[in-house]
């Protein structure tokens, strides 16, 4: 899991996945202070992911290139 600390936020990579359905790539943010619950962000893609470790792979990366978030906990930018 890829994880750093960006003003204040506490920013980390997720992957889920339901049943059949596609596997997806998150990042999620929460106040270090744990002032507010977490926000889960989806890091959207042109592709579907067959396996949660291939979205894992996309959510580490996002979180890797994420170099700021809002005071409202969103992360910028949300690329991969």
């Amino acid at each position: 899991m890829a994880e750093k600390k960006i003003n204040g936020f506490t920013v980390w990579s997720a992957a889920r996945q339901n049943g059949d359905s596609p596997a997806r790539a998150e990042v999620e943010t929460k106040p270090v202070d744990g002032s507010r619950e977490a926000r889960t962000f989806t890091v959207i893609t042109e592709h579907t992911f067959r396996t949660v470790i291939e979205a894992k792979r996309i959510a580490d990366s996002a979180v890797e290139n994420i170099t700021y978030v809002s005071r409202d906990g969103v992360p910028s930018p949300l690329t991969y």
